[in-house]
């Protein structure tokens, strides 16, 4: 007792001095600031000390533990020398994941200095020694007078709510005003305050982390009113089924063991006819109840019956009879009797009838005039009238709006099977889909709001159709789906029958005794423009896209969450760390390369996961941190009462795309967005009676759109103000017995409610620097390129704020940085066998963020066309060093060879024999067969037949007849005005492929972040070359320039019609510039592979370039999914390779192909490609 009574006097007194120490100490001009790392539960132990020893933060305790330190080696051990034998280095790891800097003035970081210097340590080791050891006599004296306050009191709260960070409800307003400028990987804040805290003794405290700005608006589709008919053969054989127009409530109508086809229901809905075969005959009309009751046989011949469809009192049908190889319209009461002949004209094929809703006509397809067209028949004067007269291979499939004023019909008239409507007289002819995609069978709703049609998509893996139904607006605007798998739709007229979505809760919870759980995107698209390289593929196997069994987010740079039930094995137990890896940073699984895959050191399923799918998460704590330029980190949600009912939430994955859980399985990321079914007290979720939702979410998608076999663990995103943030991992779904995705709710697990469990392995997201006393700061090491949000709070004896309103910036990349290119790779060489080319190579300089990519062209022909590539001598940087000096462009540029600009093409008038007057405008080869262009130089009336192309030639006097190309089709944007000038681009598709040795092809800018501000471009074309005059050139001429978006230097600004996500503002000084007759050429950057960043667009009216103002290009990265669209994606690339050499998979043995390498760092700029040929073996 007495010796407890003598230790607690000398913890007494080692305090107090501490305390003294920490008075005593004046403030020096210098400051100093040191990062310490602690892991979650020593940053809770360093805050609770210093508040249960009076510290204002953890700061000043830390600079007080490393002055009692010191006065106990000198003043009472009189140490001298070191003790580096002691190696406490050994047990103090300032790593850790929560990050806290401590600012040092010059007095401090003396004492600092010395106590690294006497046990061999950093200065964060040291500062983390000096907080150890107040923080343990804190916890001894708190034991001895049985006054432990407990951890959990600490009066410096540690905030990381989310939705507190992101809300913005006033701006700069409060105690604290705060700015944000950024640098290079650094942020300088700067800040005012009230008068209360400016006096002596304020210190304040900056805390910031990672943000996620969104990269578009999540917009969940709406409910669809409407019951749709369809036929599937997902049973086997054909049957016809029922589904909500929004992809719910699914229902067999038929069941037997023949092919049921082409339903359709009677006007007051309660009938259904069809066809089928039964027995010997080909084919009869049957009707059946609308529930499926009540079959009848209504005809019954040796002839085959098909496609049959309801007068608009619902007492006839009319069907079509095959005799042979004659197709004819016959009608019948609707109980089958008096079956007769209605029209002897052979339609020469199935026609598809359709009798109007109101009236005596009847719309259908024949073969009457050669082609297939679309025909009205009256059936008062058996008239026939002939609407539409299309030269391809037919109009097809009418189905009339619920008015009866419009026909819709399928037709393959702008090369493609589209869906267009008319009037029934033939005018006003109006196309409604866009796409290449094959679509068939439209059918009108009965708001006349829809048109829903099938989309072609060939057989599953068990030899089923993977045909779906979709919906498009009637005016074209908006596309839904897919509704469901299958065919034929046919509405069912009246009332919709879609229940609302809290009796679909209510029955759901009803039918709950067939319902079971499957690990889960069924109905998704590619995934849109924007990153979302936080989505990570877990594999098993050395071929990902074989092996890619569930998905995962990246929320750190070394930890990536998913779900518990993708660490198990049912069989064995928990998985082993070594069976596991993770891909990163690749939307397309074949493009993953060796760099791309990050071994798995560690996994942490939940401790109370079970077998009922409860506390289904888990984290894979990687090797090594995954590089920034890679992959972004998501920040996860930590607010509970989020999401709120009818939240969209964003669903990613590589999962299985069709509703029976068979496959296929996407190589490219898919995206899909539902909606939040309920709150976090909201304890229901369809048919799931054990689902709980303060640690779960249920989502639910009108489109029957989810997760689905390979999904699971995968995020589930929301937004909140403006943010986006992990709200979910995919966990399970509901079924029935048939097992199929995205036929009823999904549930995830909810992220927020694991956050003390994820913060306690990965560290808490927000960083804090303390004890500052001047009113600015700058926080270095930052990632460029990624978005941080900065909040800061100030604290005297008297007062404390709360923290200041929220600022978010991102770390870019000023325009001086762009002196320093990577350099280019060295000594590149490749190697060839089994159809694959291994490119490898050296690098001289130092990594740093540095990575490499590979691009080759690869043709969709059997044989694949060489590129004529001509080694450089003395190859240009792509931006130069030292003080920027702008050369002149096309007006005062200089002659250009055709070897350095070979992509470059004349646009000529045919029959036009001098070629320099025949010339009007310019292009870029980006294939053998396309050439890209401006579309004012295409538009006014031009055809294919009025424009012909010249390659290979820098001297257009060397151009003979023979060597104009002719063109075949003009491709121009949807979206292009002359005016006001708008999407100026068009594709000229060539009627036969280059041939010259001069041309070459080049690839475009796809990467919408680029190209940054200073890069060095080069136009080129044979324009006028003097001011004010229209002269035409026949010598092709360049010019160097430069890229400017710096508000300094961008004064594109300057036309209200410029928009930069549109058009590149080139150039800009006095007499350097485009002119008259160089619309329409390319905008390159680098030498050995040009890449086309724009398309000469427009420029300052009058004298060309005699003004200072710039020119004006198309941004081609902007437009890269439509180039594609046309084009195809002939260019390949892999990205982001970290090592040094890379296998290029999947080529044509025996063909030639030629390969890029280029350096990239993670500002985006690009060293010179280096180029290598090889011929591939088998």
């Amino acid at each position: 007792m007495k010796s407890s009574r003598y230790f607690k006097v000398l913890i007494t007194f080692l305090i107090s001095a501490s305390l003294l120490v920490s008075q005593s100490v004046t403030v020096a001009a210098d400051e100093v600031s040191v990062e310490t790392g602690y892991p979650t539960e020593g940053l809770e132990d360093l805050l609770w000390a210093s508040e249960y020893l009076g510290y204002e933060n953890p700061g000043e305790l830390q600079k007080a533990g490393v002055e009692v330190l010191r006065f106990l080696l000198v003043a009472i051990a009189q140490a001298t020398g070191d003790d580096c034998d002691s190696n406490l280095g050994k047990d103090l790891d300032p790593t850790g994941p929560n990050r806290y800097k401590t600012v040092w003035n010059e007095q401090e970081i003396e004492a600092l200095n010395w106590v690294a210097n006497y046990y061999c340590l950093s200065e964060s080791q040291a500062q983390m020694l000096g907080g150890s050891v107040l923080t343990f006599l804190a916890g001894i004296d708190a034991s001895l007078n049985e006054g432990d306050l407990g951890k959990g009191n600490s009066a410096e709260t540690v905030e990381s709510n989310n939705t507190e960070t992101v809300s913005n409800e006033t701006s700069n307003t409060g105690p604290i005003k705060l700015n944000v400028t950024t640098g290079i990987e650094s942020a300088k804040l700067n800040w005012e305050t009230t008068e209360e805290f400016q006096q002596e003794g304020t210190e304040f405290t900056i805390r910031y982390r990672q943000t996620y700005p969104a990269p578009y608006e999540l917009i969940a589709e709406p409910s669809i009113p409407g019951e749709i008919l369809f036929m599937s053969d997902r049973d086997g054989d054909w049957e016809l089924y029922t589904v909500n127009a929004d992809g719910t409530g699914l229902k067999q109508i038929t069941n037997n063991e023949v092919d049921d086809w082409s339903g359709v229901y009677s006007p007051d809905g309660t009938k259904i006819a069809f066809d089928a075969k039964h027995g010997t005959a080909p084919g009869d009309i049957f009707a059946v109840n609308a529930d499926g009751t009540g079959l009848k046989n209504l005809t019954s011949s040796f002839a085959e019956d098909a496609f049959a469809t309801w007068s608009p009192d619902g007492k006839q049908i009319v069907f079509e009879r095959k005799i042979n190889d004659t197709y004819r319209l016959h009608i019948m009461n609707s109980d089958g009797s008096n079956s007769r002949l209605l029209n002897e004209v052979n339609t020469g094929g199935w026609s598809i009838p359709a009798w109007a809703p109101t009236g005596s006509k009847i719309a259908f397809s024949g073969r009457m005039d050669g082609d297939t067209e679309i025909y009205i028949l009256d059936t008062e004067d058996d008239s026939i009238t002939q609407i539409t007269d299309n030269q391809g291979i037919g109009d097809v499939w009418p189905t009339w709006s619920p008015d009866g004023t419009k026909i819709a019909f399928l037709s393959n008239s702008d090369g493609s099977e589209n869906i267009f409507t008319i009037n029934p007289d033939g005018t006003d002819r109006r196309q409604i889909t866009q796409d290449d995609l094959s679509k068939t069978e439209p059918a009108w709703s009965p708001d006349g709001k829809y048109i829903a049609f099938t989309k072609s998509d060939g057989t599953n893996s068990l030899g089923r159709s993977q045909s779906e139904i979709f919906l498009v607006t009637t005016d074209g605007e908006e596309t839904f789906g897919p509704i469901t798998v299958g065919e034929q739709a046919n509405w069912k007229p009246g009332t919709s029958t879609t229940a609302t979505k809290s009796s679909v809760r209510n029955k759901q919870i009803v039918d709950s005794n067939i319902s079971k759980t499957t690990p889960l995107i069924v109905g998704a698209e590619e995934e849109k423009s924007g990153d979302m390289s936080f989505q990570v593929g877990i594999i098993d196997g050395e071929n990902p896209l074989q092996s890619q069994f569930c998905g995962g987010a990246l929320i750190k740079a070394e930890w990536v969450l998913t779900a518990a039930h993708c660490l198990v094995d049912e069989g064995t137990g928990y998985l082993q760390a070594s069976e596991l890896k993770v891909a990163v940073g690749r939307n397309v699984l074949s493009t993953v390369g060796k760099e791309d895959i990050f071994e798995v050191r560690a996994i942490y399923p939940h401790p109370s996961y079970d077998r009922n799918v409860n506390n289904d998460i888990g984290l894979m704590h990687l090797s090594k941190p995954v590089p920034s330029q890679m992959a972004t980190p998501i920040p996860w949600l930590d607010d509970l009462t989020l999401p709120t009912d009818g939240t969209p939430v964003l669903k990613t994955g590589w999962g299985s795309m069709d509703v029976v859980n068979e496959g296929p399985y996407p190589d490219e990321l898919k995206s899909t967005v539902a909606n939040v079914i309920g709150s976090h007290d909201y304890d229901f979720c369809g048919s799931d009676t054990d689902f709980v939702a303060v640690s779960r979410i249920c989502s639910n998608s009108p489109a029957r759109k989810g997760a689905c076999s390979g999904d699971s663990g995968g995020p589930n995103v929301i937004e909140v103000d403006g943010s986006w943030f992990l709200a979910g991992i995919t966990s399970y779904g509901m079924t029935d017995d048939t097992n199929k995705c995205a036929d009823d709710v999904e549930v995830m697990t909810r992220v927020s409610y694991y956050t003390d469990w994820i913060t306690s392995h990965v560290g808490w997201q927000w960083t804090w620097i303390s004890g500052i006393e001047a009113s600015a700061y700058e926080i270095e090491n930052l990632e460029s390129g990624l978005s941080y949000i900065f909040q800061i709070l100030a604290q005297n004896g008297s007062a404390k704020t709360p923290y200041s309103e929220p600022i978010i910036t991102k770390i870019d990349t000023p325009r001086t940085t762009l002196l320093d290119a990577p350099l280019p790779p060295l000594n590149v060489q490749a190697e060839t066998n089994s159809g694959e080319a291994l490119i490898s190579w050296d690098y001289a300089g130092k990594l740093n963020g540095v990575t490499f990519s590979i691009e080759h062209y690869e043709s969709e022909g059997s044989t694949n066309t060489p590129l004529n590539i001509r080694p450089e001598t003395t190859p240009r940087t792509a931006v130069r060093s030292g003080e920027y000096t702008p050369e002149k462009m096309i007006i005062g540029g200089e002659k250009a060879e055709i070897s350095a600009n070979s992509h470059i093409v004349a646009l000529l008038t045919p029959g036009v024999a001098d070629v320099t007057q025949a010339r009007f405008c310019a292009g870029s080869l980006i294939t053998p067969t396309w050439v890209i262009t401006a579309a004012h130089c295409v538009d006014g009336g031009k055809t294919s037949s009025n424009i012909e192309v010249a390659t290979g030639t820098a001297d257009l006097s060397t151009v003979k007849q023979e060597d104009r190309l002719k063109v075949k089709k003009i491709h121009i944007h949807d979206g292009y005005l002359s005016d006001p000038l708008t999407h100026d681009l068009a594709l000229l598709e060539l009627s036969t492929p280059v041939s010259s040795i001069e041309a070459n092809w080049l690839p475009w800018e796809t990467n919408t972040q680029l190209p940054l501000d200073g890069t060095e471009i080069k136009t080129a074309g044979w324009g006028s070359t003097i001011a004010g005059e229209a002269e035409k050139e026949t010598i092709l001429r360049e010019a160097q320039g430069s890229i400017l978006f710096n508000p300094a230097t961008n004064r594109c600004g300057q036309w209200s019609t410029f928009d930069s996500s549109q058009w590149l503002c080139v150039g800009g000084e006095e007499k350097i510039g485009s002119c008259l007759g160089d619309g329409g050429g390319p905008v390159t950057t680098g030498s050995v592979l040009p890449v086309l960043l724009g398309v000469i667009a427009w420029g300052p009216a009058g004298d060309c370039a005699n003004t200072r103002l710039p020119n004006v290009a198309v941004r081609l990265s902007t437009y890269d999914d439509w180039i594609s669209q046309k084009v195809g994606n002939p260019w390949k690339k892999a990205e982001r390779i970290t090592w040094f050499n890379h296998a290029i998979k999947n080529l044509q043995a025996g063909q030639n192909y030629t390969f890029f390498v280029t350096a990239n760092d993670q500002f985006g700029r690009r060293s010179q490609s280096v180029s290598v040929n090889i011929t591939v073996k088998d």
